[in-house]
C-alpha cells in the first residue's frame, strides 16, 4: 500500500470493521485484529465472538442497504458500512471475504504496493 492511495478509505475500512465486530460481540467477547504480510499482500482480519451473520445474509450483507436479518442487525446502522468497506477495498486493488459460524471473521487482503502508473500517453504537437 503506498501513500498514493487514498489512506482515508482504508483507515474509514478498518474503523467500519472493527465497529462492527465491537457492537455485535457480547460483554466478555473477545475481538482480536491482525496485520500479517504474505507474500506481495497485506492481510488484515478483525474477528469476533459475536452473534454471527447466517448464512442467507452472507451474501447480502456487502449490498448498500442491506444489514443482517437478526433484531440487532436491524436496530443498527444504515446499511452502507460493508458496503463501502468493499468498494473500498477494491479500489485498492483488494478483496474483502466474510467468514461466520459462532462470531465471524472480515479478512481484508490488499496489495502491499499499488500498482505503477502507466505513463500518459504521447501526443504531437
Amino acid at each position: 500500500m503506498n501513500g498514493g492511495s487514498n489512506k482515508h478509505s482504508l483507515i474509514f475500512c478498518r474503523i467500519n470493521i472493527l465497529s462492527n465486530a465491537v457492537k455485535f460481540t457480547p460483554d466478555n467477547g473477545e475481538v482480536v485484529v491482525s496485520a500479517r504480510r504474505q507474500g506481495d499482500e497485506i492481510v488484515l482480519t478483525t474477528s469476533d465472538s459475536g452473534i454471527g451473520i447466517t448464512p442467507e445474509d452472507r451474501d447480502r450483507v456487502f449490498a448498500k442497504f442491506e444489514r443482517g436479518s437478526s433484531a440487532e442487525a436491524r436496530r443498527s446502522g444504515s446499511g452502507l458500512g460493508l458496503s463501502l468497506v468493499k468498494s473500498f477495498v477494491e479500489m485498492h486493488g483488494g478483496t474483502v471475504a466474510l467468514e461466520s459460524d459462532v462470531g465471524t471473521r472480515v479478512i481484508c487482503t490488499l496489495p502491499s504496493r499499488a500498482a505503477p502508473l502507466a505513463p500518459p500517453p504521447e501526443t504531437s504537437v
